[in-house]
């Protein structure tokens, strides 16, 4: 499908293997898409995304300059997401066996992650980042130029995270095996760490660490 200059599109889809959606210049796309086998998205100055997505083995979104952008994703096997130039991106994940989300100049990211293999999160120039992360085996997080980190994370395996030019970070941590922390140029830090086994923190040139 390659549709351009719409007004609305809505797209039910159930049992297809392969779906291509070029979509340019839309101001609402709805996709309700059902065992599909593969699916790829490349969205194009669209004022409003909302993608409800179950039981998909592949899918593969780009996102440009789009305004709001809102997933539900269930038992998918793999998601992977290049956002650019999103106002607000909502992502509820369930189940997800890998998810990879590269996101850029974004202004609002707020992520639900419950019982997931292996979250990798790239973010760069972000504004306001929530991740509440639940059940997860391994969490890579690699932030740089954060105005705002919250951190919820509980009864994790792994969580590393690399953090650069922050200004303020907050992580609640919860029954974490291990929790590995890069700091560098942060004005303020405060860490909740409840039942830990290891904690490892480099902090460089800190302003203020506040560790419960």
């Amino acid at each position: 499908m390659d549709l351009a200059t719409m007004d609305l599109v809505t797209m039910d889809l159930t049992t297809m293997d392969l779906v291509t959606m070029n979509l340019t210049m839309m101001d609402q796309v709805t996709m309700n898409l059902t065992t599909m086998d593969l699916v790829t998205m490349n969205l194009t100055r669209i004022d409003l995304v909302t993608m409800d997505l179950t039981t998909m083995d592949l899918v593969t979104i780009d996102l440009t300059t789009i305004d709001l952008v809102t997933m539900n994703l269930t038992t998918i096997d793999l998601v992977t997401m290049n956002l650019t130039r999103i106002d607000l991106v909502t992502m509820d994940l369930t189940t997800m066996d890998l998810v990879t989300m590269d996101l850029t100049t974004m202004d609002l990211v707020t992520m639900d992650l419950a019982t997931m293999d292996l979250v990798t999160m790239d973010l760069t120039t972000m504004d306001l980042v929530t991740m509440n992360l639940t059940m997860m085996d391994q969490v890579t997080m690699n932030l740089t130029t954060m105005d705002l980190v919250t951190m919820e994370l509980a009864t994790l395996d792994l969580v590393t995270m690399n953090l650069t030019k922050m200004d303020q970070v907050t992580m609640n941590l919860g029954t974490m095996d291990l929790v590995t922390v890069n700091l560098t140029k942060m004005e303020l830090v405060t860490l909740n760490l409840t039942n830990m086994d290891l904690v490892i923190m480099n902090l460089t040139t800190m302003d203020l660490v506040t560790m419960n």
